[in-house]
């Protein structure tokens, strides 16, 4: 596409008769294409996927109310840091780390769409999210944006940070 665009561009300023009017097109042309590809890519270069994941992490460290004294579970995305960086050792490595022990009392989960993904993993799994209520939800700025459209497409599959919920038991 670009080899094409390019001689595309090259040809029809060759028809156009006056030669200083026709290498000012295929600079603008150039420039056009160049600034519109550059706007595209900061937009989803700066496009924040994470915050709903920073901020579920806060609400489990900071609102004690809920969290203290009773096991963690979560992905693996927020296990590492709660248990390596805040060394909350009440924390669970993954998910399925309950069906290897019996279902505790209370407990935290933290439900990313990763986690709906592993219901087929194993019954606990599910009856883990299922025995739970909700406690706060987290949308992240990705559910605002249409990832249907160009430039966004990429980003369609990319589901992790999106809705966030704490639940507890």
């Amino acid at each position: 596409m670009c080899i094409a665009a390019g001689v595309l561009i090259v040809k029809l300023s060759k028809k156009i008769p006056r030669k200083q009017i026709a290498s000012m097109c295929i600079i603008v042309s150039v420039l056009g294409i160049g600034i519109f590809g550059m706007i595209n890519l900061v937009e989803v270069i700066t496009t924040d996927m994470t915050s709903a994941q920073y901020t579920s992490m806060s609400y489990i460290l900071n609102d004690t109310k809920y969290t203290s004294n009773k096991i963690i579970f979560a992905g693996p995305t927020y296990s590492w840091v709660l248990d390596d960086v805040f060394h909350k050792k009440n924390t669970f490595v993954y998910y399925y780390a309950l069906t290897w022990t019996t279902n505790p009392n209370k407990y935290v989960l933290l439900s990313d769409p990763h986690l709906h993904f592993d219901f087929s993993l194993g019954k606990q799994i599910a009856d883990l999210y299922d025995s739970t209520h909700l406690v706060q939800s987290f949308n992240g700025s990705l559910s605002r944006i249409n990832t249907s459209h160009y430039p966004y497409q990429n980003l369609y599959y990319t589901t992790e940070g999106n809705h966030l919920e704490i639940r507890i038991k």
